[in-house]
């Protein structure tokens, strides 16, 4: 009277399932960091760990990890160029940028930006220092 059967071997058209690869890109930026001893800094660098999840990392390329800094919030980011430095612990590498001239200021912060993340490769960063 009324009772709707199921069956739990549907299995929808291939079509659903799609065929599309998506390459992941986005990024992040710090809050400002003023220093301690409150003067206008001239330069700034990074030191990043980050972990190869996936693929190997390369740097400052257009489809890879990309880290850019400023010290003054009216100012554009300027890139920096990141260089490999070792592996820290538990996988964590280490990715350094010499601090490169930038426009005066007591506002520093950095952006880090990727392109073509995907299932092959993956870069996670977990700590980002900057250096002045």
């Amino acid at each position: 009277k009324g009772i709707a059967r199921w069956t739990a071997n549907f299995t929808p058209p291939t079509g659903a399932y799609g065929s599309t690869v998506v390459n992941a890109t986005g990024s992040f930026e710090s809050t400002d960091v003023v220093p301690q001893d409150a003067t206008n800094k001239s330069s700034v660098g990074l030191v990043i760990l980050y972990k190869d999840q996936a693929g190997t990392t390369t740097f400052n390329g257009a489809n890879q990890l990309v880290a850019k800094v400023r010290a003054n919030t009216g100012q554009a980011y300027q890139e920096v160029v990141l260089a490999g430095a070792g592996t820290y612990s538990d996988g964590l590498k280490i990715a350094i940028a010499p601090a490169i001239a930038v426009t005066a200021g007591q506002a520093l912060s950095y952006q880090i930006s990727f392109a073509g993340q995907s299932v092959s490769l993956e870069t996670r960063v977990h700590g980002v220092a900057m250096t002045y």
